[in-house]
């Protein structure tokens, strides 16, 4: 699989910079060359994964179920597990947690368990339970991440768990353990060279401090970078820390980013917040 990889590598760069055409033309050819399951699938998954940068969610959900439809042949089960990983992924950005976690379940079977993309499977179940009201469960979930990127030498995944436990303790109304989750999120993040987590905790801070300034500085920031949903979703659920009166603004806010961005289900929810 190591080729595959590089050949991931290779599309994965050329996304990154913003150079659609070209990869969509390497991932035409390669699909009109070759009878390889594994590079198939990955290949309308890569396909799938700029339609949906691109806005086009038909296009998408075409190229998705196109590797859906070679996955099963792939025989590597590791990386049909990374595939499956993918796959969800994919599912979970057209809106469809029904196939989302059926593709993480298939991904955290298929891979060891101490594995990076294993962990990833098992945060991203968590992030749909979380989304879906199931906060209990998606409280495990964060927390076994959580501990298992502590013993593994995970950063990213670390940060990232403690951040949506965090977020978790908001809704559950226990501010306190809320406080004591983003302060270890704080705490990892000082560690990581990943500036959007950093971001993420930080606008939470200064939304639990009701530092305005601080808020619109942030979100600055984070739009720079594409961040919107990212935005959207610290609002949402850090909103309760602030005052009557920012929790209002910063839940309006967050359902004008959600509409914008065409997550229905998120704006309703937001709109819901408001209204109670």
């Amino acid at each position: 699989m190591e080729n595959i990889d590089e050949f991931e590598g290779q599309i994965e760069e050329l996304i990154g910079k913003k150079e659609y055409d070209k990869a969509l033309e390497i991932l035409t050819n390669t699909i009109a060359n070759s009878t390889d399951p594994a590079l198939l699938t990955l290949c309308f998954i890569e396909k799938a994964k700029i339609m949906g940068l691109l806005k086009d969610p038909h296009r998408m959900e075409i190229n998705t179920y196109n590797a859906v439809n070679i996955f099963y042949d792939i025989k590597d089960m590791r990386y049909k597990g990374k595939m499956a990983l993918y796959i969800g992924g994919l599912f979970l950005f057209l809106g469809d947690t029904y196939n989302a976690l059926k593709f993480y379940k298939e991904a955290m079977e298929l891979l060891p368990k101490d594995s990076y993309d294993y962990i990833r499977a098992l945060y991203n179940t968590g992030e749909v339970e979380k989304r879906a009201g199931e906060l209990d469960s998606a409280e495990e979930k964060f927390s076994s991440c959580y501990s298992t990127a502590r013993l593994t030498g995970r950063g990213q995944i670390e940060v990232y768990a403690a951040e949506n436990l965090a977020e978790i303790y908001v809704v559950k109304g226990d501010k306190e353990e809320a406080k004591l989750w983003l302060e270890k999120a704080r705490e990892s993040a000082k560690k990581s060279e990943d500036k959007r987590i950093r971001y993420i905790v930080e606008l939470a801070f200064a939304i639990k401090d009701e530092d305005e300034t601080k808020i619109e500085e942030i979100s600055t920031l984070m739009k720079n970078l594409g961040m919107e949903h990212e935005i959207a979703d610290v609002y949402y659920y850090y909103a309760d820390f602030a005052s009557s009166a920012m929790r209002e603004k910063l839940l309006k806010e967050a359902a004008l980013i959600f509409s914008e961005l065409g997550d229905g289900r998120m704006q309703t929810l937001t709109i819901r917040k408001i209204e109670e």
